[in-house]
């Protein structure tokens, strides 16, 4: 018993630090609104929950918001707390409460399946979709067999499996604001460093 108890204390710190597999995920996926002046509310991005030093915070691309604009979720203000345009992540804090997604520990098998939820285009509802892992570019992004169109960056990608986090829909590779057959992203690796490794 005393070989495996400070692995189990050590893993029972450690998962509730970022939340636990959350048995619904779509409870956590958001559509960030955008505020300008005292025009109404203006969808930009799918946004989701976890943890950021040990605090509820949400997750979006970085290149859906600014540090000087007004932005909320669900009609709750939040507020920009980080922003890495390298790999395309910003944290967000504040907005309403939600159970907390999974990141996971390691980079998906080749064809592991996964799924996502955004909304499209602007669209009240979250639309699912479902693919496979398709590898990493030349520049270190995940590549997804995952179709995705405007309005769901920022979206997890989830491991069809567990639910946990592997990765997120930052663009695609199509030219039209259209459906696009491939998603690219931070794979998990640069979620968990910008989340969690301070």
């Amino acid at each position: 018993m005393r070989r495996w108890l400070p692995c189990l204390l050590a893993y029972l710190w450690l998962v509730p630090a970022q939340g636990w597999a959350s048995p619904d995920p779509l409870r956590s996926i958001r559509i960030l609104h955008w505020h300008h002046g005292d025009l109404p509310p203006h969808p930009a991005c799918t946004t989701w929950a976890t943890q950021y030093r040990a605090q509820r915070a949400w997750v979006t691309a970085a290149h859906c918001v600014a540090p000087d604009e007004r932005f909320s979720i669900g009609g709750v203000r939040v507020f920009v707390v980080r922003v890495d345009t390298d790999v395309d992540i910003a944290i967000l804090r504040g907005g309403p409460s939600a159970p907390p997604l999974f990141v996971a520990f390691g980079v998906p098998d080749l064809r592991r399946a996964v799924w996502s939820a955004g909304f499209p285009f602007g669209h009240r509802e979250p639309h699912v979709v479902g693919g496979l892992f398709s590898g990493v570019d030349r520049d270190g992004r995940g590549l997804w067999g995952l179709p995705s169109a405007p309005g769901m960056s920022g979206a997890p990608i989830l491991d069809a499996k567990d639910g946990a986090v592997v990765g997120m829909i930052a663009q695609n590779e199509c030219e039209l604001p259209l459906w696009c057959a491939f998603s690219l992203g931070p794979p998990v690796p640069a979620l968990r460093r910008i989340l969690f490794g301070g």
